[in-house]
C-alpha cells in the first residue's frame, strides 16, 4: 500500500502542478537523445531489412512514412512543445478516471483490493469530482 500511495500521490503532483520548467528540459533532452539513438539505429540498418519493412506496410495498408520524415516531424514536435503545453495535457489525462489493475504475483498473498481502491482514489479522485 505505500508503494501504492507514492505513485498516486506522484501522479496527483503532476496533475497539480505539473512538471517544473527543469523538469520538462530535461525531459526534452531526453527525448532528442532517444531520437538521435533511433536514427543512428536506421543508419546501420541493411538496406533489405528496411525495404521489406517498407513493403510489409505497403501489403498490410498500414500508412508508412520514411525515417527521415518521422525524424524531422519528431524533432518538429520536441522543437514546438512548450512546458505550458505538456502540463495542459497532463492534467487533462490526469483528471480522467483511472483504472487500478493490479497483477496478483502467483504463490503472493492477497491484496485486499478495497483498501488499495480506497488509498488511491483519496489520493488521486479530484475533490470536486468526488463530491459530484
Amino acid at each position: 500500500n505505500t508503494n501504492l500511495s507514492l505513485v498516486a500521490n506522484e501522479l496527483a503532483k503532476v496533475r497539480d502542478k505539473g512538471l517544473s520548467e527543469e523538469e520538462f528540459t530535461a525531459l526534452v533532452a531526453q527525448k532528442n537523445l532517444e531520437l538521435q539513438k533511433l536514427f543512428a539505429t536506421y543508419a546501420r540498418t541493411d538496406t533489405d531489412i528496411l525495404t521489406g519493412q517498407r513493403m510489409r506496410s505497403l501489403q498490410n495498408q498500414v500508412v508508412d512514412i520514411a525515417p527521415e520524415q518521422y525524424q524531422k516531424l519528431r524533432q518538429n514536435f520536441l522543437n514546438s512543445l512548450t512546458v505550458d503545453m505538456l502540463n495542459q495535457n497532463l492534467r487533462q489525462q490526469l483528471s480522467q478516471e483511472m483504472a487500478l489493475i493490479l497483477l496478483q504475483p502467483q504463490g503472493e498473498p492477497e491484496f485486499i483490493m478495497k483498501a488499495f481502491k480506497a488509498t488511491w482514489e483519496d489520493i488521486l479522485v479530484p475533490t470536486t469530482a468526488a463530491a459530484g
